[in-house]
């Protein structure tokens, strides 16, 4: 699983960058085999001025399923971070048993 992180808008602490991965690696555990790679965008919209403006927007190819993309929006980034993985992990989980299903013989 290769995971690439940018931050365009600020300079990526070490910290942040540790919070990411293992914020990752928990929600991907279950389909690490599968998953081919993973982006994550860390951005500031509003700069300065405050407010909900850190955003976590993650892409993430798995092999034979497709992708998923989530974002999401908080004051604190962290904060942002560890929900958009936990949305991230749900929304593999539900392509895959999606993928499952479709491919799955007839029963009867």
């Amino acid at each position: 699983m290769r995971i690439a992180i940018h931050s365009p808008s600020f300079n990526l602490t070490a910290a942040l960058q540790e919070h990411t991965l293992e914020r990752l690696r928990l929600a991907l555990s279950h389909a690490r085999h599968r998953v081919r790679r993973v982006t994550v965008r860390l951005r500031d919209l509003n700069g300065p001025r405050g407010g909900i403006d850190k955003q976590c927007g993650i892409h993430v190819a798995i092999d034979g399923v497709g992708d998923v993309v989530v974002a999401e929006k908080d004051r604190d980034l962290y904060a942002a971070i560890a929900r958009a993985a936990e949305r991230l992990g749900r929304g593999v989980t539900r392509r895959i048993r999606q993928k499952r299903q479709r491919t799955a013989p007839p029963r009867f």
